[in-house]
């Protein structure tokens, strides 16, 4: 029998749409537990369609394997970047930095939802001052050379530097 993070991944994997769902509700569980909310009203009630999701408390290795999963999931089924570019912003962690970059990297001219979550999943994860030389390369590139959705979201994060961190991009 399949455990249940074995069934949630193999879900997200589904070719019907029910791997929607099943990445959501991933996303959840990571954000729940980076910020260690397991009695939140608000992600119970989000839960609330699975129980045993709701009830369910990841460990650290269970955390490591699910990132591993992601990246997985974001390079061998396009058609999910997005959603699985938002996973990686819940997980809250700079170290996956490098790993987001290349990811960029391969979806900054192909998909511009998922370009914009990944910059995200940096962002949320650190502050500008803490951004390597790679990171803020590939951020001017994507503010000059992106996709539409790209660029906008790149010029409000780099009036946000601005204001807040005194950047001079």
């Amino acid at each position: 029998m399949q455990t249940l993070l074995e069934k949630l991944t193999a879900d997200c994997q589904a070719l019907s749409d029910s791997h929607i769902t099943a990445i959501n509700d991933l996303a959840l569980l990571l954000e729940r537990h980076a910020l260690n909310k397991y009695d939140d009203e608000t992600f119970q009630q989000a839960l609330s369609h699975r129980p045993d999701l709701a009830a369910l408390h990841l460990n650290g290795s269970d955390v490591t394997s699910l990132k591993h999963f992601l990246f997985f999931l974001l390079m061998n089924y396009p058609d999910r970047a997005a959603l699985s570019a938002r996973c990686l912003v819940k997980c809250y962690d700079a170290s996956l930095t490098p790993g987001i970059c290349q990811a960029i990297a391969a979806y900054w001219q192909q998909d511009d939802a998922a370009t914009c979550r990944l910059t995200d999943a940096i962002t949320y994860a650190q502050g500008y001052d803490q951004f390597s030389e790679t990171v803020l390369t590939s951020f001017k590139k994507l503010h000059t050379e992106g996709l539409p959705e790209t660029r906008k979201t790149m010029s409000q994060k780099f009036a946000y530097y601005k204001k807040f961190y005194g950047a001079v991009l």
